[in-house]
């Protein structure tokens, strides 16, 4: 238990379920990355049954229940909390949780590869954030629209706001966006044929995710994924299965967009080994690419 978990509970004690709710919502993200996904959804749904009162921190612990869902691959969980916190939000007049909201369900949107959906919920979240002045909101949004153009298979277009949202996250200082963003403009180069600037891309969402249970499993993907253009295809192979591995360890479902990343990937390289695959993808799952040196 940690020290916030323990001020959750002594909150929850003393009757003060707002205070509570308050607090887990904005923990949700230390869940996250600390790959404590069951643990933080447990304490968001206590605080969430001890008062139904639509206040702002019952949309925010909605919110972290929802994204905690999400990384689970729970999406119908996902959508029902997303769609709670935004009818809240429009209760009570709140323009910032609104806009989480909408931006939730654009992710919910993405997982089910409903490209028009998600850039319309994606404009209407940026234009809720920049309503309220959030910066990083409206990268949230930017980075969406990047992820639903993607998937319409414009990979040139979703280059471009790709290196605008990794511009906007190094100005910010926010290394989580720069590991996301970085693995996805360098998806984008593989797409179109250029593997060699591809390469300092993942190396820097490799370096910059070390640490963080949730972003680390797509850094080591993404070099995987390098490794098999690049002609390395037991490399590769292994980089992959150490990604599902560190995916299983934390109950990581795959993000969508990086999903279709991962399937070719596999599919390539069992192309490439053919009856070598299964040897070579056991070896990486069980090393979990601690023996590689990326």
């Amino acid at each position: 238990m940690t020290g916030v978990e323990a001020q959750i509970d002594r909150l929850l004690n003393e009757g003060q379920a707002e205070q509570a709710q308050q607090l887990a919502g904005a923990q949700y993200t230390e869940w996250l990355s600390s790959g404590r996904l069951v643990e933080g959804r447990a304490y968001l749904r206590r605080t969430l049954d001890a008062s139904a009162a639509a206040t702002p921190a019952r949309a925010s612990a909605l919110l972290g229940a929802g994204m905690l869902d999400f990384r689970q691959g729970k999406d119908d969980d996902a959508r029902t909390a997303f769609e709670e916190a935004l009818a809240v939000a429009q209760e009570i007049g709140d323009t910032a949780q609104r806009a989480r909201s909408l931006a939730c369900l654009a992710r919910v949107a993405l997982r089910a590869h409903d490209a028009e959906r998600v850039l319309a919920l994606a404009r209407e979240a940026r234009d809720a954030y920049e309503q309220v002045g959030d910066r990083a909101g409206v990268a949230t949004a930017r980075h969406l629209t990047a992820a639903g153009t993607r998937m319409t298979g414009n990979y040139a277009g979703a280059a471009e706001i790709y290196a605008e949202s990794l511009r906007d996250a190094r100005e910010r200082g926010d290394e989580v966006l720069v590991g996301a963003e970085t693995l996805n403009l360098g998806y984008m180069k593989l797409h179109l044929g250029d593997v060699a600037g591809a390469r300092p891309l993942f190396e820097e969402s490799l370096r910059v995710s070390r640490g963080n249970a949730y972003v680390l499993p797509y850094s080591l993907m993404g070099m995987g994924s390098l490794a098999l253009a690049e002609g390395e295809a037991e490399r590769g192979t292994r980089l992959l299965a150490a990604a599902k591995a560190a995916f299983d360890a934390g109950g990581f479902a795959i993000d969508p967009g990086s999903d279709e990343e991962y399937d070719k990937g596999v599919a390539d390289a069992r192309a490439a080994l053919h009856d070598r695959f299964d040897e070579v993808w056991a070896a990486g799952y069980h090393d979990q690419g601690s023996d590689l040196p990326v």
